[in-house]
């Protein structure tokens, strides 16, 4: 199993090499210095792993960098949208000071660490997991940052006494139909404490792409201690009746404008909206704060 993992892996760094769209722009984007881990997470939310615990934060100062958009996803019709969406979180995470607030503009991108979590189909050119299980499944996977990426975040913050970083993004995945067990009764597992039914009809594990959040808890050395990820708006299925999906495509400027606005919580107390909520589930969750989690 060990074996089948680390090749994989090494699939997924080859992609990730190779992928003219991993950063727009930005070739060589992966060197040397950085190396990767991934982890099947097969039993349902909360969609977080622990990939090294060298690291203690019961008096550890952990600041954290303004909240960043993939940039494989920012296209003329999501990227205003998108960007206030990043902002909106930054300012909010700055606001409540679970973390130290880290003012870094223009992050170098350059060996920049990274995190996916959702359809493994989608990491490897080869289904090697599909055929050793026989089904879908979600992977997490991550990248370390190079050490020339995190010398140069903390060169930036040489003034703060910060001994771990929490980097979080936004992203584009995709998760799966799963089944109630009643029949025409799918849902999905969005994330911690967040189940959404799916009213249209769809095949059991089908592909649904999802707007995420996703983030890494990193030392000094630029080691991904652990990472993690939440679901925040999937695109209804009312919208994809294709056989193949196009991930470009998953949600519009005006869905995440709407969203941003009037998507909630209707079984917390007063109703939150639902990417605060995914945002503040996601903290505590890399930073291990039970009292935090909310659901």
């Amino acid at each position: 199993m060990k074996a089948l993992r680390k090749f994989s892996l090494l699939l997924f760094i080859i992609w990730i090499v190779v992928s003219n769209s991993f950063f727009s722009g930005c070739a060589g984007v992966m060197n040397t210095m950085q190396s990767g881990d991934s982890e099947i997470l097969d039993e349902g939310s909360p969609y977080f792993f622990t990939f090294s615990k060298s690291y203690d934060l019961t008096e550890a100062t952990v600041g954290h960098l303004p909240v960043v958009v993939d940039e494989t996803w920012l296209n003329s019709e999501n990227k205003h949208a998108l960007t206030e969406l990043s902002s909106e979180m930054t300012a909010l995470l700055d606001s409540v000071r679970w973390t130290i607030p880290l003012n870094v503009k223009d992050l170098p991108r350059k060996g920049i660490p990274y995190v996916y979590f959702g359809n493994a189909e989608n990491t490897t050119t080869e289904k090697t997991y599909e055929k050793e299980f026989g089904r879908t499944y979600l992977m997490l996977r991550i990248l370390n940052s190079s050490r020339t990426w995190i010398d140069s975040v903390f060169n930036l913050i040489e003034n703060e006494n910060i001994d771990y970083i929490l980097f979080i993004s936004l992203g584009r995945t995709e998760y799966f139909a799963q089944s109630t067990g009643k029949v025409g009764e799918n849902y999905i597992d969005m994330g911690t404490g967040y189940e959404l039914p799916i009213k249209e009809l769809v095949a059991l594990n089908a592909p649904i792409p999802v707007l995420q959040i996703k983030g890494a808890l990193i030392d000094r050395k630029g080691t991904i201690l652990r990472a993690g990820a939440e679901g925040i708006l999937p695109l209804q299925p009312s919208k994809f009746k294709v056989s193949k999906i196009k991930m470009d495509n998953i949600l519009t400027e005006k869905d995440i404008q709407k969203m941003m606005v009037k998507e909630r919580r209707n079984n917390l107390p007063k109703s939150p909206l639902t990417w605060q909520i995914c945002l503040q589930n996601l903290t505590a969750n890399l930073l291990e704060r039970k009292e935090l989690i909310l659901k």
